[in-house]
């Protein structure tokens, strides 16, 4: 399981989620919130099913100016 976050712009949070909305089973949402300055944090959790795809559609998106950055971490069990 991994951690992903994504740094976007508030405009562009909705074009994000919908993109991503259509890679069924291919993550979890975890939350949204606003990080400073119209610049919101996207939290998404992911299984190794179709990893490839998400991390190739948020590539995609990163080279269309609707993500900022992505970071990359491995799921750290909060229980």
């Amino acid at each position: 399981m991994y951690e992903i976050r994504l740094r976007l712009k508030k405009r562009d949070v909705g074009v994000v989620q919908s993109m991503i909305e259509g890679l069924d089973n291919a993550y979890s949402m975890m939350g949204t919130h606003s990080e400073r300055d119209g610049v919101y944090v996207m939290r998404l959790q992911a299984s190794s099913f179709m990893f490839r795809e998400l991390v190739s559609l948020l590539a995609d998106l990163m080279v269309m100016g609707h993500v900022l950055s992505v970071s990359l971490l491995p799921w750290e069990d909060k229980n």
